[in-house]
């Protein structure tokens, strides 16, 4: 029996949806050689962790955008991120040491992350040795920050080109990245007349429509 990991970090929704999305599809095939077993990384935290780490973020983009956004790209700068490397890193081990022991303890053939916190702390453990286990980083963001490049990363999932290509300007082979798209629910796969899918969001029959989706919490 191949156990596969598929974890997920609940700050935003769209970390978790595509996680699900992976899980279900898993699901789908039906075969009794595989177990998936999807998880929130958070959910084996310390509290304070946890808890700073979903409400922290949720009210930053809701209120203070602009300030979530200097931090975003201070962050996404070479010199700062190797300045607070050490710091993070600190922070990441400290308070996931139960989501560690876990994943050490379960001995799972594979690791499907859709977040750069789990990632993290499983290319952590490959480096020292504790697990062997191939790694798949699901890049959930179409711009990809330099959080999401871990090592001890086997595979990169990218939403586009343009991800790929930030990920092999920042050192990353080419070789390792596949270009998949953000991992999605059945629902989405589905084709639905125009005029029916129209008629279920309310929209006017013959206007040029366009939709805008967004991630997070929108």
């Amino acid at each position: 029996m191949k156990k596969i990991l598929i974890i997920y970090t609940s700050a935003g929704d769209g970390h978790k949806k595509a996680a699900e999305a992976i899980y279900h599809d898993f699901l789908g095939l039906k075969r009794l050689d595989v177990e998936p077993l999807i998880i929130d990384s958070l959910s084996y935290t310390s509290r304070f962790f946890k808890y700073a780490y979903k409400i922290g973020y949720m009210v930053m983009i809701r209120y203070l955008p602009t300030l979530w956004g200097l931090f975003y790209h201070m962050l996404d700068n070479r010199f700062i991120f190797l300045l607070v490397r050490p710091f993070r890193h600190a922070i990441n081990i400290l308070n996931t040491r139960r989501l560690a022991r876990f994943i050490v303890s379960e001995r799972f053939d594979m690791a499907i992350s859709t977040h750069f916190l789990p990632t993290y702390i499983i290319g952590h453990l490959k480096k020292r040795g504790i697990v062997s286990l191939p790694l798949i980083n699901i890049v959930t963001d179409f711009i990809a920050h330099r959080y999401w490049q871990v090592k001890g990363v086997d595979r990169y999932m990218v939403a586009s080109a343009m991800t790929r290509d930030m990920l092999i300007d920042r050192g990353t082979s080419g070789q390792v990245i596949d270009v998949s798209g953000i991992p999605v629910r059945p629902g989405f796969k589905e084709h639905t007349a125009k005029v029916q899918a129209r008629r279920d969001i309310d929209a006017y029959p013959d206007k040029f429509t366009i939709l805008v989706m967004g991630g997070g919490f929108g």
